[in-house]
């Protein structure tokens, strides 16, 4: 399975995990300018714009340390012009959720780790 293929089934098994845990998915894939969201969901409470990061294993590292201060940048900058395309009364956070993907005997599984909040803006 391509790193493409392998990104996909970790997003979609990211909107059943957050679907199970109450959130609306709003949008996937979607793009504010150059900037890309992964998933775009929603709480009573919050508006989430979620980062997926997958790998097959932890040898090098946890799959966040892959969101780089840049990539952070990327990230508040298309929060915040997908927030004034799209106005919410609800509070913005931007979460980030590793998925170690394993592949045995034909099978795939996932294991998840939801890091809520894990991006701030801290330019206010």
């Amino acid at each position: 399975m391509n790193t493409r293929a392998k990104g996909a089934l970790a997003e979609t098994a990211v909107c059943e995990y957050l679907t199970r845990q109450g959130y609306r998915i709003i949008g996937r894939n979607v793009y504010v300018g150059r900037d890309e969201i992964d998933i775009v969901a929603e709480t009573d409470t919050h508006i989430v714009f979620v980062e997926v990061k997958s790998l097959s294993s932890l040898k090098y590292g946890r799959p966040a340390t892959a969101v780089t201060a840049i990539k952070q940048q990327h990230l508040v900058r298309a929060a915040k012009g997908y927030l004034r395309l799209h106005p919410s009364t609800k509070k913005p956070r931007i979460d980030v959720v590793e998925v170690i993907i394993s592949e045995s005997n034909g099978s795939t599984s996932y294991q998840l780790k939801h890091i809520p909040n894990a991006i701030t803006d801290t330019k206010k």
